[in-house]
């Protein structure tokens, strides 16, 4: 007779262990907040959440460097903003700025990293790559659009340097 199993323990399943909901909530108005604040139409915004968390924003701008090729605003969880030139797929980036530590940081922030880029030279210094909480980071996009936190739950912590709202 063979031996009987023994039945796993049953624990509740998250419906959303990634967080994915909430994330993409989140990530669609912040980058909402962060078009507004830089001048682009929703239009020319996308965004995903997947095994990745990127966003793009088309500048419709150009640096005088690089006549004839728009600006892009890139974001991604781990690296954040940084602004390039369009460039095609088979060509290598041209980074002309990157955001600082915080990879969410306001909008408005966002917004005088692009308009300080158009007229730096390519070569913007490298962030070290982060993995992030995906709950934290959700949290903190809704806190930058001013949806976060409730008056009676306080703003989930990790480590980030905060340039006191800016």
């Amino acid at each position: 007779m063979p031996a009987q199993r023994e039945e796993p323990a049953t624990r509740p399943v998250d419906p959303d262990p990634d967080h994915t909901q909430a994330l993409t909530r989140a990530l669609r108005e912040y980058v909402r907040a962060v078009a507004v604040a830089v001048g682009v139409p929703a239009d020319g915004t996308t965004f995903e959440v997947t095994d990745t968390i990127t966003a793009y924003l088309a500048l419709g701008q150009q640096a005088p460097e690089h006549p004839g090729r728009d600006l892009m605003l890139v974001w991604d969880e781990r690296q954040g903003w940084s602004v390039s030139v369009e460039t095609d797929p088979g060509e290598s980036p041209v980074l002309l700025a990157r955001g600082g530590d915080d990879p969410v940081p306001h909008p408005e922030a966002v917004a005088r990293l692009v308009a300080g880029s158009a007229a730096r030279r390519a070569g913007a210094p490298a962030v070290a790559p982060r993995q992030l909480d995906r709950a934290a980071l959700a949290e903190r996009m809704e806190w930058r659009v001013g949806a976060w936190p409730p008056p009676d739950r306080p703003l989930r912590t990790f480590p980030l340097a905060d340039s006191g709202g800016a």
